[in-house]
């Protein structure tokens, strides 16, 4: 099935124009549509001093909100109307996570930036999780860093054989079939584990016509996230499927993990499904 509703966030980063085109580029290859998304922040001003904040101040504060709002459906419009995407646009207010899942809902991709180009790096890797963890959709993270020229060309598969890895597989399907080289590469521990670990998915993904040549890397001193970037630079990978928070998400925002790393060290656009 082709992804037909692509739904992104913008913002007011850096690289809200390479999230934009990410979901151009995705969407002209399936003649989709592509909803855009602001969200205008609440203005929260505490009860206790509500009262000594003039109204002119408030006032200020909407409007900046409305201002940024504006600007963001300029880049847009301008956007999908250059690329020949079809388009539609929502402004709501509140809490970023909450109307990205809400909207997600009705979508077959969510696209957003990866956080760290904004004031609150912290607030916005939030926003991130949230999303990864209550959107029910598959969420392609595209690097602050920009892209180069293609997504999905040659496409490396995360596998770890659980349950997150294999949603990520068939959510990212409609990529999967037109890409040119799949890799399905599965980091192990020690040599002595299965040689080939992502043997039966590439079984699988030859039953739907996808061409993936499946691999495993030992373990050498490094942590998976760090082999999996130092490969896809190594292969020229321009897209990383694979799934989000196989350990619970406090273990890996204490210890860290593949997917906290990533999140935060990526240099190509990752699909992560949980």
């Amino acid at each position: 099935m082709a992804y037909k509703n692509i739904l992104v966030h913008v913002d007011e980063s850096k690289n809200a124009s390479a999230t934009l085109q990410a979901a151009c580029d995705i969407a002209l290859k399936s003649d989709a549509h592509v909803t855009g998304v602001y969200v205008i922040p609440h203005v929260n001003t505490p009860i206790y001093v509500e009262a000594s904040v003039p109204a002119s101040i408030l006032e200020g504060l909407e409007k900046a909100g409305q201002d940024a709002a504006d600007k963001a459906e300029e880049l847009f419009n301008k956007t999908m109307e250059s690329a020949g995407v079809k388009y539609e646009w929502y402004a709501p207010r509140g809490y970023v996570d909450e109307h990205i899942n809400r909207l997600g809902r009705f979508a077959d991709l969510i696209v957003i930036g990866q956080g760290g180009s904004v004031e609150d790096p912290r607030a916005s890797y939030t926003v991130e999780n949230n999303i990864l963890m209550g959107s029910a959709r598959p969420v392609l993270v595209v690097p602050y860093i920009g892209y180069k020229n293609t997504i999905g060309n040659h496409i490396m598969v995360a596998w770890n054989d659980t349950k997150e890895a294999t949603r990520a597989v068939n959510d990212a399907m409609p990529m999967l079939e037109r890409a040119s080289t799949v890799d399905v590469v599965s980091i192990i521990d020690d040599k002595t584990e299965d040689d080939v670990p992502s043997a039966d998915i590439t079984l699988y993904l030859a039953r739907h016509g996808v061409k993936a040549e499946a691999s495993s890397a030992v373990k050498k001193g490094l942590s998976t996230s760090d082999m999996l970037l130092n490969r896809a630079a190594d292969h020229g990978v321009d897209l990383i499927v694979m799934g989000a928070y196989g350990h619970s998400r406090l273990r890996e925002l204490v210890l860290g993990g593949a997917t906290y790393n990533l999140l935060r060290h990526m240099t190509v656009p990752i699909l992560m499904s949980h």
